[in-house]
């Protein structure tokens, strides 16, 4: 995985991702690059980023879409919030926002992981082979 972002207004927010081996029965080969503009920045507290696609290996691109980050602090626990959004529908959209879905809670269950026991961060093993 690689990335490049801008943490400023009308900054970069681009990530990378290795083309899967398998190919997903709607969405065909996972990977590639999702990206977007940041629009709003607060450092520590959230960050929006707009005109966001995904552009996967071998197919059209998904988008346009919003990806919204907030965090907020109270006493020991800190809620993250993230929120990924578009107005778009159809067959496509629906299998990617079923599996973006299970991917943010696989990576935020390894950054909680991360944060309270200082262990490197593990994604669990998934079966995200073909649908």
């Amino acid at each position: 995985m690689r990335s490049v972002t801008t943490p400023r207004p009308l900054g970069i927010y681009a990530v990378e991702w290795e083309e899967t081996p398998f190919q997903d029965d709607v969405l065909g080969s996972l990977g590639g690059v999702f990206y977007g503009t940041v629009m709003e920045f607060r450092n520590g507290r959230e960050f929006l980023v707009t005109d966001a696609h995904w552009l996967p290996p071998e197919s059209d691109a998904i988008g346009p879409m919003v990806l919204e980050v907030s965090c907020d602090v109270s006493g020991p626990a800190t809620d993250l919030r993230v929120r990924q959004s578009s107005s778009e529908g159809g067959e496509r959209w629906a299998r990617y926002y079923e599996l973006v879905a299970s991917g943010w809670a696989d990576s935020l269950v390894a950054l909680k992981q991360y944060l309270e026991q200082g262990a490197e961060p593990r994604l669990p093993a998934r079966g995200l082979g073909p649908r």
